[in-house]
């Protein structure tokens, strides 16, 4: 008698990240009278920053497919005898969206103290609102079978039917919040690159869409793809 197997397997795995906590409000007063000074590259004297959570990494999937059947005259397994027929289905969707990154919030400066930097990278000011950079996709890989699987089946008269979707969507960037700095007082700063005053809204990046892989074997396979998550939008 002629021995046979047949599968049917449908998968759907991944779960969604989270999203970023809202960057809380930053004040600083620096009053009339006061001195403010550093050295070294990089000492900055005043850094206030507002900056929302990133998006969490979503999780993504590894798929394998293995065949244990029987034919006519040989053991299970063996695959020695004619007769046998082999085939598989697989619909597979894996792979969920990357959390969005938060909002960052009202960063606000008064400044009326004397400052002065030495220094390479030494800024006087710098107040930032920063909105959080959305989570990666999550990725996603499928293996029907070959080499390494560990039992050593030789499937070429073996046939695939493989249905995949496959990659999450990266989570969108937070919006940037509002950053203000008002100023009277003075700033000194010798050294490359070192600005007096930064003052910057951002919007976090979009995160990475999830990548998707499929890898064949000796066996003749019938593939229906789309795979490749979609990169988040970013922020404003």
């Amino acid at each position: 008698k002629g021995g046979g197997f047949a599968a049917n397997v449908d998968i759907g795995v991944g779960g969604t990240g989270g999203t970023g906590g809202v960057g809380g409000e930053v004040q600083l007063t620096a009053a009339s009278g006061t001195t403010i000074s550093t050295a070294g590259p990089g000492s900055r004297a005043i850094v206030a920053q507002s900056v929302g959570g990133g998006g969490g990494t979503s999780q993504g999937g590894t798929i394998g497919v293995g065949l244990s059947f029987s034919t006519a005259g040989g053991e299970e397994g063996e695959g020695e005898s004619e007769g046998g027929e082999y085939s598989g289905q697989v619909s597979v969707g894996i792979g969920a969206s990357g959390g969005s990154g938060a909002t960052g919030a009202l960063a606000t400066l008064d400044i009326s103290s004397a400052i002065a930097t030495a220094g390479d990278d030494a800024d006087g000011i710098v107040t930032q609102s920063i909105g959080g950079g959305g989570g990666l996709g999550g990725s996603a890989a499928n293996d029907p079978g070959g080499e390494g699987d560990g039992e050593g089946v030789d499937d070429e008269a073996t046939s695939y039917d493989l249905a995949l979707e496959v990659g999450g969507r990266g989570g969108s960037g937070g919006v940037g919040g509002r950053a203000q700095l008002t100023f009277g007082g003075s700033v000194l700063t010798r050294g490359d690159w070192a600005e007096a005053a930064v003052v910057q809204s951002i919007g976090g990046g979009g995160g990475a869409g999830g990548t998707a892989t499929a890898e064949g074997s000796q066996a003749t396979a019938n593939l229906t793809l789309g795979v490749g998550g979609t990169g988040g939008t970013g922020g404003n």
